[in-house]
């Protein structure tokens, strides 16, 4: 269940108009706190990277690679997708 609210969420995240976002002062705090929320609530554990035409707004990773030793995710980690 909890990944199900995840995709909608990105997926809703992932369709806004980025662009008209853009212009309001803050942007990058704003997602930070709405991705930090979501992974302090368990829902979130990954990296995100939102770009809009070439430009990186925001870039950041949560939660853990290993969860048995703790081992932090950075934006340099590797996933394997297949």
């Amino acid at each position: 269940m909890h990944s199900k609210k995840l995709v909608i969420v990105i997926f809703a995240v992932a369709t806004l108009n980025l662009s008209t976002f853009c212009y309001y002062q803050g942007i990058e705090s704003k997602l930070d706190s709405f991705f930090t929320t979501l992974n302090k609530q368990y829902h979130l554990n990954g990296c995100i990277l939102i770009a809009d035409k070439g430009e990186i707004l925001y870039n950041n990773a949560f939660g853990y690679s290993d969860f048995n030793v703790k081992k932090k995710l950075t934006t340099y980690s590797m996933f394997e997708l297949a």
